[in-house]
């Protein structure tokens, strides 16, 4: 009879342990995931600034030039 609850409290355990381990990699997963999204965003805004900044240049450029 106590073998039997030993083997049921180990079955409990390794479900934990893996429930536990499967929680670990979805959030690691997530982060991984929630990372590249911030970092696109700020490529973005970096390749907008600069495309911004060409267009100004282009505008003084032009006047400039009629000056």
């Amino acid at each position: 009879m106590f073998l039997h609850l030993f083997i049921f409290e180990k079955i409990e355990i390794v479900f934990w342990v893996t429930f536990m381990g499967m929680g670990l990699l979805f959030s690691i997963g997530s982060t991984v995931s929630f990372t590249k999204i911030q970092r696109n965003i700020h490529e973005s805004t970096r390749i907008i600034s600069k495309l911004e900044d060409v267009k100004v240049e282009i505008i003084l450029a032009e006047h400039n030039h009629i000056n």
